[in-house]
């Protein structure tokens, strides 16, 4: 009983088949001191063994033609051989070797074994089919988001396309005008589609990051050139109250600085300032955007960073697809730091995030 007891205790440690398997030759060892302990499984053809005598006249053949013939548990001097079952159909045997229990405990200790592999196995198809169902849901919902917010784009390229083709335009700012919402709209598009490709890009962790030495405040400035809509609506003022180099993707990092400022331009009143903040705190290089705007709701909070997630008071009145927050706290966490908001309803937002301090900066 108790050799049951600890074996059991070792064998719910882990929901996973492979660790199991490889785990339990070690279990029976240390539960009941035997010489050699040896796992064959029929399925993936392999042999997991562990004790202080290897055991290397077992070959796969006569292993397996074993593990289908035996049907109770067979003992020649103190080497036992345990089939192990999943119901009546053969899974694999057990060898051990150097043991003085009897053959009803040894048949014990394979029930148990079998068992253990029937959990772990139930347990991993069920976590494969959540995952499965999980990128369904997914993958539904960035399709449903991106063709609602490609609807508004298309349909600016089309009635601007549509008057130019059709009518003779006198004017050139009128023409020119025209042209510009072609213009800003195709950008808009690119972008979605930019951010799709990356949400599943860093979903497959098939992203590649070129790490080095990077100076925030040249992100900081890459990232204002890039969206400088956001200059021109609101006031942003940049903080460097403590400057060090960290090792990032200056690229990536762009990305997040951006997604950040354009956040706090879009939920926040026209000419409302917007701070750009760097602290350094416990070895990390903190950055932080602030804004005055309309805050979110406390048990939002810990919802925003979610693939695809938008507030419902602001789904249809502010644009967006949910992804940029969520892309931003990947590309972070892939740099080794971490990322939070603090917000109040009608006060503002502040977001943060932390890179890792260059070693030796």
């Amino acid at each position: 009983m108790e050799t049951l007891f600890s074996l059991s205790r070792e064998m719910l440690a882990t929901d996973n088949v492979a660790e199991l398997v490889a785990a339990v030759p070690r279990a029976i060892i240390g539960a009941t001191h035997a010489r050699a302990a040896v796992i064959y499984l029929i399925e993936d053809d392999r042999i997991y063994q562990a004790g202080t005598e290897q055991v290397a006249d077992v070959e796969r053949p006569h292993l397996r033609q074993q593990a289908s013939q035996i049907n109770a548990v067979e003992k020649t001097g103190d080497e036992f051989r345990v089939p192990l079952k999943v119901g009546v159909k053969p899974r694999g045997l057990l060898l051990v070797r150097g043991l003085t229990l009897s053959s009803d405990a040894m048949e014990a200790i394979g029930g148990l074994i079998s068992v253990s592999l029937d959990r772990a196995s139930a347990l991993e198809n069920v976590a494969h089919a959540e995952a499965t169902k999980e990128s369904e849901r997914l993958r539904s919902l960035m399709i449903d988001s991106i063709t609602h917010e490609l609807r508004t784009p298309l349909t600016s390229i089309k009635g601007a396309a549509s008057i130019l083709l059709s009518t003779q335009i006198e004017k050139e700012e009128d023409r020119r005008e025209l042209l510009t919402i072609i213009d800003e709209e195709s950008d808009r598009i690119n972008k979605l589609v930019s951010q799709a490709v990356e949400m599943s890009q860093l979903d497959a962790m098939q992203v590649h990051m070129n790490f080095e030495r990077v100076d925030i405040e040249e992100v900081i400035k890459s990232a204002q050139e890039d969206c400088t809509w956001v200059g021109e609506h609101h006031p942003v003022e940049v903080r460097l109250q403590q400057k060090r180099d960290i090792v990032a993707d200056q690229e990536f990092l762009k990305k997040v600085v951006s997604n950040l400022l354009e956040n706090a331009a879009k939920y926040s009143e026209d000419q409302s300032p917007i701070v750009v903040t760097t602290t350094v705190e416990s070895g990390f290089l903190v950055t932080s955007v602030a804004d005055k705007g309309i805050g979110i709701d406390s048990h939002e909070q810990g919802l925003i960073f979610d693939r695809f997630y938008r507030a419902p008071m602001h789904n249809q009145r502010i644009s967006g697809t949910g992804m940029g927050l969520s892309i931003s706290k990947a590309i972070v966490e892939a740099h080794g730091g971490t990322m939070q908001v603090i917000s109040r309803l009608g006060e503002g937002s502040v977001f943060s995030f932390s890179i890792p301090l260059k070693p030796n900066s």
